[in-house]
């Protein structure tokens, strides 16, 4: 995992240390830096550090559990992760989509099953990227309120894992991705637990033809004491970081496979064929993704599987 830029671990270390005699001042600091990096890409860590400090220092504060009484799913959403995913994701390339939307990729993944119910997974957040005026969810993220028991999340993890292989799927069956792009692929998604607070990034990779790995990258946690603010130095920003810089690269690797494909049929070029510096020619014709299972909401009906599922 990439660490922060000398400089601003410096900066933030500084914060941190000031933070446990003096909140207000500490506080000051991360403006007075914020206005410093202004417009640039690392205001977003000082942006994140006045957030946080300013919900340690909130009487009713979300950060301490024992002030709130029975905390929903969108308190935590609203009040802790929005400002922080915002500011992590202000890029050129992406957005974000918040509130339990559907992305058209997981309806069409859905409608191979030939079920009757044709809507895909509703997603609490949505990393999307806009190509010739079209958006293209490049990660996702969902919230599971630690109330809701260990199935909810449980079924929350599914469904992010499911979603995460339906974009991978849609970029990867793009027509001008090559082998060598779909190895270099990485969809990050975040699936937050327990108090709200407490989160896990993993990423997912495919690696040959129809073989998906899923691998664990580590915690993502909001420190709800001041000692533990260097929380968010060490794990939390190096991996959100690393979320949005895999999310440009996809964006950045399909805006180019889309406009190829617009320029193709301007040109109503039947001929392209992909350039032998990709070393594809072998594997032109393999199939490289398997279809995607949705379980059905009514419990009583039929299992279906795609049929190519296992092939």
């Amino acid at each position: 995992m990439p660490p922060l830029p000398d400089c601003i671990e410096r900066d933030l270390l500084k914060i941190e240390q000031m933070a446990v005699d003096d909140l207000k001042k500490a506080y000051q600091l991360c403006l007075k830096l914020q206005i410093q990096y202004a417009f640039t890409p690392d205001e977003a860590y000082f942006e994140i550090y006045a957030h946080v400090i300013r919900l340690l220092n909130k009487h009713n504060s979300i950060l301490k559990n024992e002030l709130v009484k029975s905390p929903t799913e969108q308190d935590f959403v609203g009040e802790v992760w929005t400002p922080i995913m915002s500011s992590i994701f202000n890029n050129r390339d992406l957005y974000l989509k918040w509130g339990d939307s559907v992305p058209q990729i997981s309806t069409t993944a859905r409608k191979r099953l030939c079920e009757e119910e044709k809507m895909g997974d509703r997603v609490d957040m949505r990393v999307v990227t806009n190509i010739e005026g079209i958006a293209h969810d490049i990660s996702t993220g969902e919230f599971a309120n630690g109330s809701s028991g260990p199935g909810k999340f449980s079924d929350d993890y599914q469904k992010v894992l499911r979603e995460s292989k339906v974009i991978l799927d849609s970029i990867v069956n793009r027509k001008y991705i090559s082998r060598s792009d779909a190895r270099r692929l990485i969809i990050c998604r975040v699936c937050f637990q327990a108090t709200g607070l407490d989160g896990e990034l993993k990423i997912m990779r495919l690696v040959a033809p129809g073989l998906y790995t899923v691998q664990y990258v580590g915690s993502i946690l909001i420190p709800n004491h001041v000692e533990d603010l260097q929380q968010l130095r060490k794990k939390c920003l190096p991996r959100l970081n690393y979320m949005k810089n895999q999310a440009v690269k996809n964006a950045k690797l399909l805006n180019a496979a889309v406009k190829k494909e617009t320029r193709a049929k301007k040109t109503k070029s039947s001929a392209y064929q992909r350039s032998p510096s990709h070393d594809d020619d072998a594997d032109a014709h393999t199939r490289w993704t398997r279809g995607t299972w949705f379980p059905n909401s009514n419990r009583n009906t039929p299992i279906i599987i795609p049929s190519d599922i296992l092939c």
